[in-house]
C-alpha cells in the first residue's frame, strides 16, 4: 500500500511546462483531467534569446518535462535546462526525428517554427505527446488516448469551417507562419516572411511596395501589433487588411487555445475576403 501511495503522489506531483501557448494547448489536450501544464510565456514579446524572469526560471527549475519548439526559436533553452533543470525531460519538437512534421509546400526544404498551423502537424504532435505521457504515466494511458481522440474530433471540424473561404481570393501574409495554414486549407496564399520593423531604409520600403503591387493581393494578413502609422508608411492602407497571429496571443491560453486560434484565423480571413 505504501508503495502504491508513493507512486501515486509521485505522479500527482509531475510538473509539466510548455513554452508557447499553442504547444501548451496540445500538451494540455492530452493531459486534460490528469496534469495541468504550466506556460512559460504568457504574452507576446521578444522570446528568442532573452533573460528569463525569476518566476520563469523557477517554473523551469521545478519542471519534470519541458515541451518546446526547438533551438530555431528558443535559442537559450538547451543551456538553461542543462544548468537549472538537468533532470527534466526536454522535448524539442520541430526537428525531432520521432515526430515527422510536414514542411510547408512553398518552402519544402525548411520547417517553420509555427508548424502547428497545419492541422496534420498538430495531430502528429498530439500522437507524439501521448506516447511520451503514456511512457511517463502508464496508469493514465487510456485517459491520454481518450483525450487525443477528443482533440482530433475538434480539429477535424476545421476544414468545414474553412470551406467558406474563397479559393480564388489571393491572400498575402507578412508573417511566414501562415504558409502551413494556406497549405492545409488549400488556399491561394503567399507569405513574405517580412517583419515590418526591419524595413528601415527607403529602398527597402520601396522594394516591399513593389512586391505587393506585383502580387496584387485581395487580402493582406498583418500582425495585430502593426500600428496605423506603420501601415501608412508601408503603403498597406490601400489594401484590404485583416489581423491574425500564428501564435494566438490574443486567445486565452489553455486546452482549447490552438483550436480557437485556428477558428479565429479562419474568421479573420473570411472578413478580409468580404472587404
Amino acid at each position: 500500500i505504501l508503495f502504491l501511495l508513493t507512486s501515486f503522489f509521485a505522479f500527482a506531483q509531475m510538473k509539466i511546462v510548455a513554452t508557447y501557448p499553442p504547444i501548451q494547448s496540445l500538451v494540455a489536450q492530452i493531459t486534460d483531467g490528469v496534469y495541468p501544464v504550466n506556460l512559460l510565456y504568457t504574452k507576446a514579446g521578444p522570446h528568442h534569446d532573452v533573460q528569463l524572469k525569476p518566476s520563469q526560471m523557477k517554473t523551469l527549475q521545478n519542471a519534470d518535462i519541458v515541451f518546446w519548439v526547438g533551438e530555431d526559436l528558443e535559442t537559450y533553452l538547451p543551456d538553461t535546462l542543462k544548468s537549472i533543470a538537468p533532470k527534466a525531460l526536454s522535448v524539442p519538437l520541430i526537428h525531432n526525428e520521432k515526430l515527422k512534421l510536414k514542411n510547408s509546400v512553398s518552402n519544402p526544404k525548411q520547417k517553420d517554427v509555427h508548424f502547428w498551423m497545419n492541422v496534420d502537424n498538430a495531430i502528429a504532435t498530439l500522437d507524439y505527446i501521448e506516447q511520451i505521457m503514456a511512457e511517463k504515466d502508464p496508469a493514465n494511458k487510456n485517459k491520454f488516448a481518450q483525450n487525443k481522440q477528443k482533440a482530433i474530433r475538434y480539429f477535424d471540424t476545421l476544414k468545414d469551417s474553412a470551406s467558406v473561404l474563397s479559393k480564388k481570393r489571393k491572400f498575402v501574409a507578412l508573417h511566414d507562419g501562415f504558409d502551413y495554414f494556406f497549405d492545409y486549407f488549400d488556399l491561394n496564399g503567399t507569405t513574405l516572411g517580412i517583419e515590418p520593423e526591419n524595413l528601415q531604409t527607403p529602398q527597402q520600403i520601396q522594394d516591399f511596395k513593389k512586391q505587393l503591387t506585383e502580387l496584387n493581393p485581395d487580402c493582406i494578413i498583418i500582425e495585430p501589433s502593426l500600428t496605423r502609422r506603420e501601415k501608412s508608411a508601408l503603403g498597406l492602407d490601400k489594401y484590404a487588411l485583416q489581423k491574425a497571429d500564428a501564435i494566438g496571443w490574443n486567445i486565452a491560453p489553455g486546452t482549447g487555445h490552438l483550436y480557437k486560434t485556428m477558428r479565429w484565423t479562419i474568421s479573420q480571413m473570411r472578413r478580409c475576403s468580404k472587404k
